[in-house]
């Protein structure tokens, strides 16, 4: 049986903070042997394919859904989300290393 997959994710059409975010923290959960897939919904602002193309970096953007039993983490979200962010963190069974 696989395991349930993460999605890391972030608002919609999220400029470089929010897909740098999704990118470089499903690369760390897929280090630590997790099921991991980053969730771009909308197009992300022309400086993300700028930076994209220079590191040579192929961004997954696609009509992919999240499913219903996928466990979902929100990232660079502004003040008033941050605390939704640690309870979705926190039912996905994901530490996060300030909690530590």
């Amino acid at each position: 049986m696989e395991k349930n997959k993460i999605v890391v994710t972030s608002y919609i059409s999220p400029d470089l903070d929010g897909v740098s975010a999704m990118y470089g923290y499903s690369e760390y959960l897929n280090k630590k042997s997790q099921n991991v897939e980053y969730y771009i919904n909308g197009f992300p602002k022309k400086e993300v394919d700028i930076v994209s193309e220079i590191f040579d970096i192929k961004l997954s953007i696609d009509d992919k859904k999240i499913q219903q039993e996928d466990k979902t983490v929100l990232v660079d979200t502004n003040n008033e989300l941050r605390g939704a962010t640690a309870i979705v963190l926190k039912s996905s069974g994901i530490q996060n290393d300030e909690s530590k």
